[in-house]
């Protein structure tokens, strides 16, 4: 969807917009999200790689790879700080294989 082309959810409204000003996509991607027009639901796509080190620098990462402008996963990320912040607490190093019973939670 290009930045100059609108779309709704409201099929009538839709009607309204000019063509050349209209997006066809029914599923456009917008803010991170991609958008279902015809469902009008917000779908949050993850790309998340499990590793197979767990450390304290593998925890960082993955916790900066998840992309949520909207807070839809606040509930998960703030989870994952404070795990974070356990991990700061304990000292451990960054390259530092976590416990085993650190790396399951």
């Amino acid at each position: 969807m290009n930045l100059r082309e609108f779309t709704s959810n409201s099929e009538e409204f839709n009607q309204q917009i000019k063509q050349e000003d209209r997006s066809d996509e029914i599923k456009p991607f917008t803010l991170g999200l991609t958008w279902d027009t015809q469902e009008d639901k917000m779908v949050l796509k993850h790309m998340i790689k499990e590793s197979e080190k767990v450390t304290k620098r593998s925890v960082l990462s993955t916790m900066a790879a998840v992309y949520d402008p909207m807070g839809f996963l606040i509930a998960l990320t703030i989870q994952a700080k404070r795990f974070f912040q356990g991990l700061r607490k304990k000292d451990y190093k960054w390259d530092q294989d976590l416990e085993e019973e650190v790396a399951i939670k």
